[in-house]
């Protein structure tokens, strides 16, 4: 596995509340590389 088992996968957090996101990123952000977005023409 070596340098595999370093590389996180991302994962893209789109809602319009801050909150909402805010919590997402605090539960995954161990696990994943976290990006965020506010509205779905953001996150396009």
């Amino acid at each position: 596995m070596g340098e595999l088992s370093l590389i996180k996968s991302r994962v893209l957090i789109v809602d319009d509340c801050e909150t909402n996101r805010a919590m997402l990123v605090e539960i995954l952000k161990d696990d994943y590389e976290i990006i965020e977005a506010s509205g779905g023409e953001r996150a396009l």
